[in-house]
């Protein structure tokens, strides 16, 4: 919904889901997020890595 006489510029935020960093340089706008020891695609919703704790916990791999 427009309202009259407001402005908004989110231009400058930079952090995606979960307070995690866009990464802007590889994928352009909002399509890569760095999670550390992962990176995310949020267009996608999946992880474009494997879990570096995946040896030590196969269990835990649905």
């Amino acid at each position: 919904m427009q309202m009259p006489g407001r402005v908004f510029n989110g231009g400058g935020f930079r952090y995606g889901f979960n307070g995690q960093e866009n990464d802007n340089e590889v994928k352009g706008e909002w399509n890569q997020q760095d999670y550390g020891m992962r990176v995310c695609d949020p267009r996608l919703g999946r992880f474009l890595s494997v879990d570096p704790l995946t040896r030590e916990y196969p269990w835990g791999i649905n």
